[in-house]
């Protein structure tokens, strides 16, 4: 284990507003970590505090073993990038990243030479002498990449940089990120799920102001703690259920559970499969819709509404379905219903 950042028991209040509660995680050195939250759920004011741009009510930061809350920002060895990527408009893409290190001591001559090195890293070669209004969205985002490693801080902390972009350049541009960081321990802020899981080695989901899980990525996934983070990481059929006799049901797949009385039953769409079996139950297709690559079909099965995900185009309006036990996720009912249990009211 080699940590380099420990998050302690941060809390932080704004007059009535508790955006903080309690927050502690570790960081290891070369971590790529994303923090996913809805919005003001205090993943961007997290990360503020680690940069010292704010200070927590409660709690320790860590850095190396070094305690940091009370180090001014300037001198603390990390590199923030704000979601507006806040470039100085007056000053060109060279100049930019040259303020970094100029403001951390180098002189100006040395100061050029480790500008021009990331100027070049992320692909902006040719565009040294010009200004952020010249620039599309996406490479005001590299110069503010380029800004953040020029003054080689140990930890990059991310907030939303690829909030501002469309889609499909939010694609592109976060794989090019992951590689240009690769090796760097970085503390990525985002509402995106999708993008986080394909890059992190490690995910931390909070809600209102508190983490509910952490760990790897595929884990959280397909092995959630709770609703909220099953529902939060990606569709999910969630149906009402009882278990007894160390067995519930859904449709004709018996699954096997220490859990007794009423229960939640989750499943992902991926997870059920159509099939040319007539003894499967056969459910009646009621809607269908391409999305991104895959066939999504609502499917009604003995009066339960399913989410189906299908890589074939499905012509038929009857379809037989197949739930292996394995795929089967078992809650406890939550008190509050499932709908508050995952935030949708």
């Amino acid at each position: 284990m080699n940590k380099i950042l420990e998050v302690k028991n941060i809390s932080k209040r704004f007059g009535n507003i508790q955006a903080l509660r309690d927050v502690s995680f570790d960081v290891e050195k070369g971590e790529f970590v994303f923090i996913v939250a809805h919005t003001n759920a205090g993943k961007s004011t997290l990360l503020k505090i680690i940069a010292g741009i704010l200070e927590p009510d409660e709690g320790e930061i860590y850095i190396e073993g070094e305690n940091i809350t009370k180090t001014p920002p300037w001198e603390r060895p990390v590199g923030y990038m704000p979601q507006t990527y806040a470039l100085f408009p007056h000053m060109t893409v060279l100049e930019n990243v040259m303020f970094g290190p100029i403001h951390r001591g180098l002189d100006r001559e040395e100061a050029i030479e480790k500008a021009q090195k990331y100027i070049e890293l992320v692909g902006l070669k040719d565009w040294e002498k010009a200004y952020p209004h010249e620039l599309s969205g996406g490479m005001q985002q590299r110069v503010a990449l380029a800004r953040v490693l020029a003054v080689e801080p140990k930890i990059i902390l991310l907030d939303e940089p690829l909030s501002a972009l469309d889609a499909l350049l939010r694609v592109r541009l976060r794989g090019e990120i992951k590689k240009i960081l690769k090796g760097k321990t970085v503390l990525w802020v985002t509402h995106d799920q999708e993008g986080a899981m394909s890059l992190a080695d490690k995910l931390i989901v909070m809600r209102s102001g508190r983490i509910v899980a952490v760990g790897n990525a595929m884990e959280l996934y397909y092995k959630p703690p709770s609703l909220y983070v099953a529902h939060f990481l990606g569709e999910i059929n969630f149906i009402e259920s009882v278990a007894h006799g160390g067995f519930v049901q859904i449709l004709d797949t018996k699954v096997s559970t220490d859990k007794i009385g009423p229960v939640v039953i989750g499943i992902r769409p991926e997870d059920i499969k159509i099939v040319k079996n007539n003894s499967s139950p056969l459910g009646r297709v009621k809607e269908l819709r391409f999305v991104s690559g895959f066939w999504r079909l609502l499917v009604d099965v003995e009066g339960i509404d399913l989410v189906v995900y299908s890589l074939k185009r499905i012509r038929s309006k009857e379809v037989s379905l197949r739930i292996r036990p394995e795929d089967v996720l078992v809650f406890d009912y939550p008190p509050e219903g499932i709908r508050r249990a995952v935030h949708l009211e």
